[in-house]
This record gives structure tokens, sequence and C-alpha cells, in this order.
């Protein structure tokens, strides 16, 4: 991780550490038995005794506590992260784990909270220019309602889609009733495709 002049290491008795550029490791007294890569400067994973899981700065060090691990990872990006909060616990759950909630919400690095109450049945995890899809699923209809959303939980475009892609450059590609877009990541305008 060139950020930090890091690298994560699987050691011999499967646990994790991490390693600088000189070859010197950083001492983990927590007995971490897995971490996932840096992001933000947090990495996801656990601590054995006691048993507490989270997002961990490379000291080894708890900064953010949350009660459920998603079976992918979450990973910070633009410094924000989306997650369901209930009783003050945090759940991570994979980007389309389909967790219907009123209370999915977007923290920050030092587990404030950014947004909450985003009625959403899933969220992907931040693309590099600050946004996330948010998505709705509508049991009669039998399909999602998808919007872009911005690192402070606003949808940027007020028209929803069937399907929208992460962005990429700039751009999100979307497809509604057949027929595709791009939306523009930057101000939400939304361009018909002719093809």
């Amino acid at each position: 991780y060139p950020e930090y002049n890091i690298g994560i290491v699987q050691k011999s008795d499967y646990t994790w550490t991490v390693v600088d550029e000189k070859g010197k490791f950083f001492i983990n007294d927590n007995m971490v038995p897995e971490l996932d890569f840096f992001s933000c400067g947090l990495s996801l994973g656990a601590i054995v005794n006691p048993w507490k899981k989270g997002y961990f700065n490379k000291d080894f060090q708890l900064i953010i506590e949350v009660e459920r691990l998603p079976e992918f990872g979450r990973t910070f990006k633009c410094d924000v992260v989306p997650c369901v909060i209930n009783n003050n616990k945090i759940y991570l759950y994979e980007p389309l784990s389909g967790e219907y909630s009123e209370n999915w919400c977007i923290i920050n690095t030092k587990g404030e909270i950014v947004k909450s109450g985003i009625e959403a049945s899933n969220m992907s995890d931040f693309s590099d220019d600050g946004t996330a899809i948010l998505r709705l699923y509508e049991k009669e209809k039998d399909l999602y309602r998808c919007w872009l959303v911005n690192s402070i939980g606003e949808k940027i475009h007020e028209a929803y889609f069937d399907e929208i892609k992460d962005s990429i450059n700039g751009y999100s590609r979307a497809k509604k009733d057949g027929i595709d877009y791009l939306i523009s990541s930057k101000n939400g305008t939304i361009y018909r495709c002719s093809d």
C-alpha cells in the first residue's frame, strides 16, 4: 500500500501482520487473525481476545467496531462506507445482499454518521468519484429501482433506473425499460444512448 509504504502478510501461524518497506514487522499483540486490504487508512478484520470485529488501522488498533462482517468485505472509498445501524451497532452487508432497512447509513473513517435514515434494499461500495448505487426492491413488480447517491447520502438524480453500474471515469451506465443511459456522477445529468 504505497500511501503508507506497508504491506500485509500472512504468517505461518495464520495470523496477519503488517510489514514496512524496510522489512520491519509491526507487532500484532492483538493477534488479528485476518486483515483485508487497507483503504482510507483502515482494514477490515477481527481480534481474538476479546473477540471483536471491525476496521483496524495499521497499528492494529480497532477504530470502528462492527457487529457483522460482510461476506466479501466493505472498504472505505472517499472516506465513507455504507452500513446498517440498529441499536447503535454497525452491521455490514455485501453490496448485493438484499438487506432491506429504513436505516442504511453512511459513516466516515472515524465511525461518525454522515447520513442516516436511508431506505434501501442494498447499497454498493463507493466509487473513486464518490458515488454509490442505492437499490430499493419493489416486490409487486419484482424489480429494483436504482439511483446514484453521493458521499453525503443525497441522490444525484431524481429519476430511477432498473439497473445502474459502478461509475467509471465519471459516468455510470444505466438501463430503464430496455433503454441504455449514461449518468454523469459529477452532476447527475442523464444521457440517453442512441444504441
